[in-house]
């Protein structure tokens, strides 16, 4: 994930992304996930998050 230009890691569910966006200083509770011009989803969905091997 990354924000303003800058990577935070992965997220693997919805609390990671919650926590990436508070970091970045972005009120989560203006935040539209279903808006792909604000969120970027790689490798999954709102709904649907795929984990790595590890």
């Amino acid at each position: 994930m990354s924000a303003h230009g800058e990577t935070l890691g992965t997220a693997y569910g919805l609390t990671d992304l919650i926590e990436f966006l508070s970091r970045a200083g972005i009120d989560v509770a203006t935040v539209d996930l279903d808006d792909d011009s604000v969120i970027e989803w790689q490798g999954g969905t709102r709904e649907v998050w795929a984990r790595e091997a590890l």
